[in-house]
């Protein structure tokens, strides 16, 4: 007989195992100076949770259930004009593609609400689906096994670096946008892309500053949107230098500058 909550689950062993030794360092990117202090951050979840405790909780909406296919849609105020795909046909061809080489395609869903729109597509043999949100009552009960109840601030502790193809959030990163850029970059595979949404504008990625992370492929900051809806679609660099810039960071007696600062002890070293 067919279990709905046997889906297709991350490999806790091999995630697990970089919780031990985990060397992530909070603001090797942006530097600590200038990102929102945690204590800000953590002030704001517990308006967050209240406020998704108040959705419906299968309701088709921008912050609840939207489907997979619209996650890059204009219309949804998601995605610029000139920026529209169809995300789910995107994703499974990356599924059916990873299948046919016998790799397994993982992908993380920051902020999912329900989950409800991936439970098709989650059944899927190629696919490893893993998710985070803050309001565990809101969870599918057929998602739930892939699902933690974390801050994206926390996503370093609970995955291992370069782990995941493709981490998308679809309005799902209010308040830790610059947290959550960090992280995904951290977790995502070289090579691996993220495709990102939300309100009240972001305008911190930085195509020169931060040219050996990342690439960007699409990007709006939200600027000339209805409620600062921006998106960006950014893809990780081969050869990103994150470990070094995280020995950068570990360095206590300086204020972690980032990137530029990883950067200018880089030269100063040639």
């Amino acid at each position: 007989m067919h279990n709905p909550l046997r889906r297709h689950a991350p490999d806790k062993t091999a995630q697990n195992a970089q919780v031990q030794t985990n060397p992530y360092k909070r603001g090797w990117l942006f530097g600590t100076k200038n990102m929102p202090s945690e204590k800000e951050i953590m002030e704001e979840i517990p308006g967050i949770r209240r406020r998704e405790k108040r959705l419906d909780w299968d309701s088709w909406g921008v912050f609840t259930c939207t489907p997979l296919k619209n996650y890059t849609f204009h219309e949804n105020q998601t995605a610029p004009a000139g920026m529209r795909f169809d995300f789910e046909k995107r994703l499974l061809g990356e599924i059916e593609t990873a299948e046919n080489e016998g790799r397994t395609y993982r992908v993380l869903e920051i902020g999912g609400f329900s989950f409800l729109q991936w439970v098709e597509i989650s059944e899927k043999k190629g696919l490893e689906l893993s998710g985070i949100t803050l309001t565990q009552d809101k969870v599918a009960p057929e998602m739930r096994n892939v699902v933690k109840i974390i801050t994206a601030a926390e996503i370093s502790v609970h995955f291992q670096p370069d782990y995941f193809d493709m981490v998308v959030s679809h309005y799902g990163i209010p308040s830790q946008q610059m947290d959550a850029v960090e992280n995904i970059l951290y977790v995502l595979k070289p090579g691996g892309e993220a495709i990102l949404s939300g309100q009240e504008g972001f305008y911190h990625l930085d195509k020169n500053a931060h040219a050996a992370v990342y690439e960007i492929m699409n990007y709006d900051n939200g600027d000339r949107a209805d409620y600062g809806a921006w998106f960006a679609h950014i893809k990780k660099r081969l050869d990103a230098p994150i470990a070094e810039m995280m020995k950068m960071a570990e360095d206590a007696s300086k204020p972690a500058n980032g990137l530029l600062g990883w950067l200018a002890s880089f030269k100063n070293k040639e």
